[in-house]
């Protein structure tokens, strides 16, 4: 299983503008978060990297990504009624289709569509949490809050 991290979403500590895309644009942040990520053994590939994913049409996507949210963005604002940036009381998820709308699926949509199984969905959305688990710390010992991220997954020939 590979995992692209894109679209990462930071917020400064005790600043209503939200820092985005911290893992392209940040010099100091990138090549720490990378170091750090490589310390616990995940299987990621970063989007901004030079490595090109499908260089050799040896990976394909899930046809899915998982966005996991720690604090509301303007999605959840207005689903919710709560205010943007609002720190949720536990990460949440949402679903989301490759290359379709901006809009959140439901997992038994993509059972029935044959998108993936139940058994995958669970397996990556555990991951997404595991990977939320272990990115927070790392944001939060610079003072930055991890707003959200995304996370897309590959597989090689038919295996995560």
């Amino acid at each position: 299983m590979q995992i692209e991290l894109d679209d990462l979403y930071g917020s400064l500590r005790n600043n209503e503008i939200p820092v985005s895309n911290l893992q392209g644009n940040s010099l100091i942040i990138s090549p720490q978060l990378f170091d750090y990520l490589k310390e616990f053994n995940l299987p990621l590939i970063f989007k901004q990297s030079e490595l090109f994913i499908n260089r050799d049409g040896r990976y394909s996507t899930t046809g899915f990504y998982i966005k996991i949210y720690n604090l509301a963005d303007s999605y959840i604002e207005k689903a919710m009624g709560i205010s943007l940036l609002d720190q949720l009381k536990n990460p949440a998820h949402l679903i989301f289709m490759d290359g379709r709308f901006n809009t959140p699926v439901s997992e038994s949509l993509l059972y029935s569509m044959g998108v993936s199984s139940p058994e995958d969905i669970r397996t990556l959305t555990k991951f997404s949490y595991k990977l939320n688990a272990v990115m927070r710390p790392f944001f939060e010992r610079r003072s930055v809050e991890l707003v959200s991220f995304i996370s897309r997954f590959l597989f090689l020939k038919g295996n995560f």
